[in-house]
């Protein structure tokens, strides 16, 4: 019936309202919701820091309380910092902020430090004296020579170089100890000076020996001997001078190139010697087959 009807539809009109306004009121209760839960996960780190801030105020607050008047109170100690000695002040171990000043501090107290000496150690070490002081050198005497010990001098057509002999502790033996340096200085000028890059020194150690350079490259063969200052032991060192001439030099190229020559003829004459064993063998086995043939008895014409 319509009766039926229309309560039916009034009904259904009452509660399509009714679930209606249920979705209008979630609509707007979930995003305040999530604010509300959003602000209060942005201000709890807030709230648990100003705790944990107002926590030692409050402690400092109580501690100042019990203290009687005008006492100052403790400076707090740095759990970093490590005390040694018999002093436990902590005002006094506090460390020192500024890097610079720290420095200045650590070196004034390292520059007043005062190290033991040997005998005041206890340890029984003997103290050994040097023969020389630490860091230099044997010296030698103040009444030598100018030229001894000088630096070769190539600035001239005669090229002068300064050469010692091995140390040794008796005077007449630096004479026989100097052919070693001898022969050693003038292969090495001709590497760097001659030959600049060829290693022409094995080419010449045969032609360039001490002999020679005694004979040709040294205008005073006597030297000088010099003494060396190495404390209370007697050191004895011989120098001598000498002089390569431009002819000498000239001399020294011959002998390279001829040495040059002489190491490329080999294997040329090694070659030629093969070449002519073979051209002898040949003309024997053409001279053998001819003389076989001449022995053949003449053919008969028909």
């Amino acid at each position: 019936p319509r009766s039926v009807i229309r309560e039916y539809s009034e009904c259904c009109g009452e509660n399509a309202c009714c679930a209606c306004g249920r979705r209008r009121r979630l609509r707007w209760l979930a995003p305040v919701t999530l604010a509300w839960l959003a602000a209060a996960v942005s201000l709890s780190p807030l709230a648990v820091a100003s705790v944990a801030a107002g926590r030692p105020q409050a402690l400092a607050e109580e501690v100042l309380r019990t203290l009687p008047q005008g006492e100052r109170p403790p400076r707090p100690i740095d759990p970093t910092r490590s005390f040694s000695g018999d002093s436990a002040d902590p005002v006094a171990a506090n460390p020192v902020d500024n890097p610079v000043e720290r420095d200045a501090k650590q070196e004034s107290d390292n520059a007043s430090v005062d190290l033991p000496s040997p005998a005041e150690s206890g340890r029984g070490e003997a103290v050994r004296e040097l023969s020389l002081p630490p860091g230099r050198a044997p010296l030698l005497p103040a009444d030598r020579p100018a030229w001894v010990g000088a630096p070769p001098d190539y600035t001239t057509s005669v090229h002068r170089l300064v050469v010692g002999s091995l140390v040794t502790q008796d005077a007449q033996q630096a004479d026989a100890l100097l052919d070693e340096p001898l022969e050693s200085a003038v292969l090495e000028y001709v590497d760097e000076v001659l030959f600049p890059q060829s290693r022409a020194s094995a080419a010449l150690r045969s032609k360039v020996s001490a002999a020679y350079i005694r004979k040709n490259l040294i205008d005073h063969p006597q030297g000088y001997v010099a003494r060396m200052n190495a404390g209370s032991e007697a050191m004895y060192q011989k120098w001598v001078q000498l002089t390569i001439t431009a002819q000498q030099r000239a001399q020294m190229q011959d002998w390279y190139r001829q040495a040059v020559q002489r190491r490329r003829l080999a294997p040329l004459g090694l070659g030629l010697v093969g070449v002519l064993g073979v051209v002898g063998l040949a003309n024997l086995a053409l001279r053998r087959t001819v003389r076989k043939s001449s022995n053949l008895p003449p053919e008969k014409l028909p």
